[in-house]
């Protein structure tokens, strides 16, 4: 998948792999989902320019990624994994050029409007203002840390049994072995039993 497709003589299609990789492409729309509703949910509609990307090189057959991933951050409030599945159903049917969706979409608006004035039922803490850490005492000093295939190993030797005939990469147990010292130490500094 990572291959680019070739023709050859004949006019036969070949895929070279050349490992230019996969195309990825993040995409962001600042658009409200009234201007979508406005708009039918059928394209053109506003910010469509900005869901669908258009990746130079990737428009024509020959020498282009034979996968190109877009994954689209639509900023919303509440989507469940029926509603998401809907929408993506949807998308489907239109790019194969069905004339409407089949499952139209439900608008109940006023089930989630916000009370007058608003009365909040339950305090999230995800909302409190977090005050910054305090500055390090002492300045930080930057250095560089080697380690060698026998310190990964002596590292490895050290993760739980049932793991250590697995395939875990040298850089999964250096970082869990650094989380690991790192929170010993903080739990350690902070310890007020």
């Amino acid at each position: 998948m990572s291959g680019r497709l070739r023709g050859v003589e004949g006019g036969k299609l070949v895929v070279d792999c050349v490992g230019e990789g996969v195309l990825f492409v993040e995409a962001d729309a600042d658009v409200q989902l009234a201007d979508l509703e406005a708009a039918g949910l059928r394209a053109p509609f506003p910010g469509m320019d900005e869901l669908l990307f258009d990746m130079e090189g990737t428009s024509g057959v020959l020498n282009c990624p034979l996968l190109l991933i877009q994954v689209t951050r639509l900023n919303h409030t509440i989507c469940d994994a029926v509603g998401i599945v809907q929408f993506m159903s949807a998308v489907g049917e239109l790019a194969h050029g069905f004339p409407t969706v089949t499952v139209q979409p439900a608008w109940a608006h006023e089930l989630l409007d916000a009370r007058t004035p608003p009365n909040p039922a339950l305090t999230l803490r995800e909302f409190d203002d977090v005050p910054l850490p305090p500055p390090p005492s002492s300045e930080m000093v930057m250095r560089t840390f080697n380690f060698s295939r026998a310190d990964m190993l002596s590292i490895k030797k050290r993760l739980p049994q049932n793991i250590q005939n697995s395939t875990v990469m040298s850089s999964e147990a250096l970082t869990a072995a650094l989380w690991r010292a790192r929170t010993s130490r903080t739990v350690r500094e902070t310890d007020v039993c």
